[in-house]
């Protein structure tokens, strides 16, 4: 299976993979330096503008052949249609991260493990 580039140039955009894990990354997002029409306060004179953070779930595209022309299967960015389901826009960095780590179950763990201590020690406390 072709694995997804960590960049990927579009017409305007240039998204460079940031972090991965299984079948979720997060991916910089840059704007290309002819589109930019002003920059804040802080952005470098020139040059290409980050504008924000895209956290995916990486999508598994199926072998396939079109007009007699084979394609292999492949990973795929989410497609429009996919995106708030499979992919979400952040403008800062903390959003994007916490996304990605409630995806990836880093957070689920920790939130499961605290309920649980609560709960047992109200257990303990009331009946104990």
């Amino acid at each position: 299976m072709k694995k997804l580039p960590e960049e990927i140039n579009t017409r305007k955009f240039i998204l460079k993979q940031y972090a991965r894990k299984n079948k979720y990354a997060i991916f910089e997002k840059w704007l290309k330096e002819k589109y930019v029409v002003c920059r804040a306060k802080g952005d470098p004179p020139e040059g290409d503008v980050l504008i924000g953070f895209e956290v995916i779930q990486i999508r598994r595209k199926k072998a396939y052949e079109l007009f007699g022309k084979q394609y292999p299967a492949k990973e795929a960015y989410p497609s429009n249609e996919e995106w708030g389901l499979y992919g979400f826009t952040y403008n800062s960095f903390r959003n994007a991260n916490f996304k990605f780590r409630e995806l990836t179950g880093y957070e689920k763990l920790g939130v499961r493990q605290r309920r649980g201590e609560c709960i047992q020690s109200k257990v303990v406390e009331k009946y104990g």
